[in-house]
C-alpha cells in the first residue's frame, strides 16, 4: 500500500507541474525525462520524477525555493547548477518522493530542433507536458537505441591508466599509515577510472553502440558476469586488512580490463608502469 501511494503521489506531479508552468509566462515548455519517460522499460516505484523546463530566464528560479512547496510537503531542497545559467532543484517530499526539476534556456530547445540531436538528457526518452509555442512537438522522437559512443582517445585511455596506478600506490601507503578515511576517499578516484574501463571494455567487446548507461547505473545488466564477480571483491570494509584485500582485487580487475581493451583498440598498455606500481604495492605487504 505504501508503494502504491507513492506511485500515485509521483504521478500527481504531472498535473501539478502543468498547472504551475501555465501560471508562468516565461516557462515555454516542460518535459518529463528519466525513467518515467522511458517507453521500453516502465519506471519502478522508486524512480524519481525528473523534469526539464525551457525558460526565457532560467536563473530566476534559483533564488527562492518557496514555490516547490506547492507540490507537496517539502522535507528539503538542494540547488545545483548544470551550467552557468541553468539551475536544478533536487527536492525531497513527504513519503520519500523526489522531484528533480532543471531549468534550461529556451535556446537549448531550439538547438535540439536545428540539429536534430536530442543529446543525452532527451535521448533516453521524454514526455511533453507543456508546449506553449509548439516547439517540443517538433522534436524528433527518441531513438530506439542510444547513439554509439566514441572510443576513448589514446590520450584519455592513457590518462585513466596513469591515474589508476598512481592512485594504487597512494592508497597502499595510506593503508599502511592507517589513514582509513583517506583510503576510502582516494579509493573512489581509482573506482572512477575502473568504471570508465568497465564501460570501455563492454563496448569494445559488444560494439560501440552497446548501452552502458552512465554513472554505473544498471551495471548488473550490461557488464559481463566475469566482471561482476570480480567487482564483488573490489569494495572493502573500514579496516586495513580488508581495504588491502579490496585494493589488490581492484588492481587485478583493472589490469585485465585495461589490457584486453587496449588490445581491441590497438593501443599500447603501459606494462612497465603496471609492473612498477604493482611491485611496490605488493612489496609493502600486509
Amino acid at each position: 500500500m505504501a508503494l502504491a501511494g507513492a506511485l500515485y503521489r509521483m504521478e500527481r506531479f504531472r498535473s501539478q507541474i502543468i498547472d504551475w508552468a501555465n501560471e508562468h509566462d516565461d516557462i515555454r515548455a516542460v518535459l518529463v525525462v528519466g525513467s518515467r519517460a522511458q517507453r521500453a522499460r516502465p519506471a519502478d516505484d522508486y524512480a524519481d520524477f525528473d523534469v526539464v523546463t525551457y525558460s526565457a530566464d532560467p536563473r530566476v528560479y534559483a533564488g527562492d525555493q518557496a514555490w516547490l512547496a506547492r507540490f507537496g510537503t517539502l522535507w528539503v531542497a538542494l540547488l545545483d547548477w548544470l551550467g552557468e545559467d541553468e539551475p536544478e532543484w533536487l527536492a525531497l517530499y513527504d513519503g520519500g518522493d523526489k522531484l528533480d526539476i532543471a531549468f534550461f534556456a529556451l535556446d537549448r530547445l531550439k538547438r535540439h530542433l536545428e540539429s536534430g540531436d536530442l543529446g543525452d538528457v532527451l535521448g533516453r526518452g521524454y514526455e511533453v507536458l507543456v508546449d506553449k509555442d509548439g516547439l517540443a512537438a517538433r522534436l524528433p522522437p527518441p531513438p530506439d537505441a542510444m547513439r554509439p559512443a566514441d572510443p576513448p582517445t589514446p590520450e584519455r585511455f592513457a590518462a585513466a591508466i596513469n591515474t589508476f596506478w598512481y592512485g594504487a600506490v597512494y592508497v597502499a601507503k595510506q593503508i599502511k599509515r592507517d589513514n582509513l578515511w583517506t583510503v576510502k576517499y582516494r579509493d573512489w578516484t581509482m573506482k572512477q577510472q575502473l568504471l570508465a574501463m568497465v564501460e570501455w571494455h563492454a563496448r569494445a567487446v559488444n560494439g560501440w553502440d552497446y548501452d552502458t548507461w552512465y554513472e554505473g547505473k544498471r551495471i548488473t545488466e550490461w557488464a559481463d558476469t566475469k566482471t561482476l564477480a570480480a567487482l564483488n571483491q573490489c569494495f572493502g570494509h573500514f579496516d586495513a586488512a580488508d581495504s588491502w584485500r579490496a585494493l589488490l582485487a581492484t588492481m587485478d580487475l583493472f589490469r585485465r580490463l585495461a589490457t584486453e581493451t587496449a588490445a581491441r583498440l590497438g593501443y599500447a598498455y603501459p606494462a612497465a608502469l603496471d609492473a612498477h606500481a604493482t611491485g611496490y604495492v605488493k612489496g609493502l605487504g600486509m
